[in-house]
């Protein structure tokens, strides 16, 4: 008989170390895995604090910059006093930030956030004449950090002494029935004009002679059309005339032409020489009630 030899134990020590090779895979690949998630996840977080604190900073420059606007209506000739002594939000002059050429007034905003504030900052330039300014405003969200400015320069809309708003009919003629057709009619020579004229249609002037620049016309239909705030029919009216006119109606203080000069001779001769409450003359160039100014 021939004997054989047979090694189990190295068979299994084989066996175990494949599993272990396997195991070991495995675990480097789930460890991979878990390391691409939190990555993932560092990422997803770091975008939804960069969205949230720049629409943060975005709301607060739009408050800021109302803060400005206010403070320009309240003083126009001193806004950084219209800053400093607001009653709701004052803001502090910051000789810290304020550089040679501009000054920095702060505030941090609070409302209308949740659990949020805003560092607003408003640049004013020390040459006022300039009529330019900044806004910048700075938000924190998790770790990221926002900041938007808004650069400002107040400015007239329509810089000129003679507006228009009227189309015209083209007509070229100087006199009254032109000008009544909606064109903008400047008759004499001796005549200055402080800021120019800007018309929708055209200016028409015989004598008169214009400064380069001065004239600004035929607007209508164009990018610099100038919207007629007045027209009940226009998107850009800025106040409801019909409603004038009704309550005029319920007051009895709503006239025509000639109602409104007997209403006034009545109320100069019987007292108390003046009339109350809303006051609608329908003014109807057609009807011969105006002949000239004095009418009126």
């Amino acid at each position: 008989m021939k004997s054989q030899t047979h090694f189990p134990e190295k068979s299994q020590q084989g066996s175990i170390i494949v599993y272990v090779l396997v195991a070991m895979v495995l675990l480097g690949t789930i460890g991979s895995i878990g390391t691409h998630v939190t990555q993932q996840t560092k990422v997803t977080s770091r975008q939804t604090q960069l969205a949230k604190a720049y629409q943060f900073a975005d709301g607060g420059a739009s408050i800021a910059t109302y803060d400005l606007n206010r403070a320009f209506t309240s003083n126009a000739n001193d806004i950084a006093t219209g800053l400093t002594e607001d009653e709701e939000f004052p803001y502090a002059l910051s000789n810290s930030l304020s550089t040679v050429d501009e000054f920095c007034y702060v505030r941090t905003i609070g409302a209308p956030f949740t659990n949020q504030i805003v560092s607003a900052q408003i640049w004013l330039k020390k040459d006022s004449s300039e009529g330019t300014a900044r806004v910048v405003a700075v938000a924190t969200s998790g770790e990221v950090a926002q900041t938007v400015t808004v650069h400002i320069m107040a400015s007239y809309a329509f810089g000129a002494a003679l507006i228009s708003t009227a189309e015209g009919d083209g007509s070229t003629e100087v006199s009254k029935k032109s000008a009544q057709k909606g064109q903008l009619v400047i008759e004499g020579e001796k005549i200055t004009i402080e800021g120019g004229a800007t018309s929708n249609g055209s200016t028409i002037y015989d004598k008169f002679v214009p400064k380069d620049g001065q004239i600004d016309a035929d607007l209508y239909g164009t990018d610099d059309e100038i919207p007629n705030y007045t027209d009940p029919s226009s998107t850009n009216q800025l106040f409801d005339f019909e409603r004038f006119s009704a309550v005029g109606d319920a007051m009895g203080t709503r006239y025509t032409v000639k109602q409104f000069q007997q209403a006034m001779k009545e109320a100069y001769e019987t007292g108390p020489g003046y009339l109350e409450g809303i006051i609608v003359i329908d003014i109807d160039i057609d009807d011969g009630s105006i002949t000239n100014y004095a009418d009126l």
